[in-house]
């Protein structure tokens, strides 16, 4: 008897030696998204119906996996595509509740978007909830300052912060993060073994959070307006962030032990249109609110009938055609119309694209009459304006007697009929602080030198900084004193280019100092500055990576291609 109760007792002892493994399912900044993007590709999907398959799929693999909705999930927000009206969108927002429970989530956080509608609909929606409200700053009835939940053999503590911003949208007074997080953890310091936060805020306030409490491993964030990446570690801690809209679900399977994450694997599973539709959740929302909710057929126009109810159904009918000449250069393969023909083409259903060469006699007659000077060039007829989509194109089109064209911003621009070709010229478009500059920048200049190509830079300001200027007139300076050591010096800027102590740069090359910095404090600088950056404002450049080609082409570079590069020369 002694010998086994000597081993119940030694048992907890053991079982925390090991690492427990844990899978966390989040979605967050889904604005009562019901369904997938209708006219997207099939990779771009989401939609709850196919979202509550791929969590049935999930907890095959791991039954105790945590399902958290990280805030942001009410609709009507600026970023919510799918907002109708308030009437409507909380309608939504009630049915997105009813497939939440569905699903079986554990925890929803409160973001700033959350009090859109006030404490009241809250209210309502809390009661008709099965999982848990948290938010540790947030002192109103129905929401946990915390959650703990036992996965496997480890106690995990769920906490929250709501954005104090929000406190514009509500009486109730939310509190300071600093003092909330350190009284909460203080308090559940004996009672978990691991903690993850959540925290639908922005992105500097994260960090200053993850900064000062750094026993924090695993931070589970809002979508951020600055382009972060899906996660990163900061010192020891990851942050973790969420697909827009529920269009993926962020899976992570960690190894826990003693509050460390010893393996983190991290997965954004796409909810693509190719999965399964979980039939039991399609039986508790409606078929569609508005006729965009309805999947797209090829040349065929939706209809939502009896929209926001149970009783919706999609149905579908044939597109009335449009012919739309596009005046475009067919032997310029790098001249492409496919971004704007699928902004038309998702609003126009009908839309039957009609190619002509700018050299063609039909095409020469419609560039004369209406007065031509870029391409690609779309002529739409007068009865487009009977289209019921017409209001969302409208804006980016202009009328004429016969129809309407395309405007350029919509359009784009390839080549400009105005511009003389000149053979083997090329200017280039140069933001210093641009994405992919040093990398493109060297890989043009490689280019050039290989293929005595008659080159020139232009600078490209995208607003009136007053660093970037500098940097710009210490270039123009060194092109117009040392020009063979221009392109050398931009190559090796780029390289340092948060690097303010540029001076080394110039002793490496052998350039006086002196003569450039009194050459930049000329009157004649000014000239030269705005004759230099005249050149992008007259294209309407704005971002860098851009080349003119031949004096007449023009195009944008993401990636550098050697080969691809030297046919756009013979293009």
């Amino acid at each position: 008897m002694k010998k086994f109760i000597l081993f119940l007792f030694l048992l907890p002892i053991i079982t925390l030696c090991y690492a427990e493994k844990i899978k966390i399912v989040y979605t967050a900044n889904t604005y009562s998204s019901l369904y997938p993007c209708g006219v997207c590709p099939s990779s771009v999907g989401g939609g709850v119906s196919r979202r509550a398959t791929l969590i049935k799929e999930l907890r095959n693999e791991d039954k105790d996996l945590l399902l958290i909705e990280g805030g942001n999930f009410l609709s009507s927000s600026d970023l919510d595509i799918s907002s109708i009206n308030f009437s409507l969108d909380k309608k939504r927002t009630l049915f997105y509740i009813d497939a939440l429970n569905f699903m079986g989530y554990d925890v929803l956080a409160l973001g700033e978007n959350d009090f859109n509608f006030g404490i009241d609909f809250l209210k309502e929606i809390m009661q008709k909830s099965k999982f848990k409200f948290v938010s540790s700053n947030l002192p109103l009835k129905n929401v946990l300052p915390y959650y703990i939940k036992k996965v496997k053999n480890i106690n995990i503590g769920i906490l929250s912060l709501t954005p104090i911003k929000a406190n514009k949208k509500t009486e109730i007074n939310i509190g300071d993060y600093s003092i909330t997080l350190k009284n909460q953890l203080n308090e559940l310091k004996n009672k978990v073994d691991f903690i993850i936060l959540i925290l639908p805020l922005d992105d500097q306030e994260i960090y200053n959070i993850v900064d000062e409490f750094k026993d924090i491993k695993l931070v589970l964030a809002g979508l951020s307006m600055f382009g972060k990446s899906s996660y990163e570690k900061r010192n020891e801690t990851f942050i973790v962030r969420p697909s827009y809209l529920g269009r993926d679900l962020v899976v992570l399977d960690l190894d826990i032990k003693e509050n460390k994450i010893l393996d983190f694997k991290y997965d954004k599973k796409n909810i693509s249109k190719d999965i399964k539709e979980d039939t039991d959740v399609l039986k508790i929302i409606p078929s569609c609110f508005k006729d965009s909710d309805c999947p797209t057929k090829t040349d065929l126009i939706s209809r939502c009938q009896n929209p926001a109810e149970l009783s919706s159904i999609c149905s579908y009918y044939s597109a009335k055609k449009y012919d739309i000449f596009v005046i475009t250069d067919k032997n310029c393969s790098f001249c492409s119309t496919k971004f704007t023909e699928d902004f038309i083409k998702e609003n126009i259903i009908g839309a039957n694209f009609l190619f002509l060469d700018y050299k063609e006699p039909k095409a020469k007659d419609i560039i004369e009459k209406y007065k031509v000077d870029t391409l690609p060039f779309f002529l739409f007829p007068k009865d487009i304006k009977e289209e019921r989509n017409f209001d969302k194109i409208s804006k980016f089109l202009e009328e004429v007697d016969t129809g309407f064209y395309a405007k350029k911003d919509i359009a784009g621009i390839f080549m400009f009929l105005n511009r003389k070709r000149i053979e083997k010229k090329l200017d280039f478009f140069l933001d210093f602080y641009g994405k992919n500059a040093k990398e493109i920048f060297k890989e043009v200049t490689n280019f050039i030198k290989k293929n005595n190509i008659n080159f020139n830079v232009y600078f490209v300001m995208p607003n009136d900084n007053k660093t970037l200027k500098e940097e710009i007139k210490l270039a123009i300076a060194i092109k117009k004193l040392y020009p063979n050591k221009f392109l050398d010096y931009i190559n090796k800027r780029l390289e340092k280019i948060d690097d303010i102590y540029w001076i080394d740069i110039l002793d490496e090359l052998g350039v006086d100092y002196k003569k450039i910095k009194n050459f930049v404090k000329l009157k004649d600088m000014d000239s030269l500055l705005n004759d230099n950056i005249n050149v992008s404002k007259e294209l309407n450049i704005n971002s860098g990576n851009v080349i003119l080609v031949n004096n007449n082409k023009i195009f944008k570079i993401f990636e550098f291609n050697y080969e691809e590069f030297k046919k756009i020369f013979s293009s």
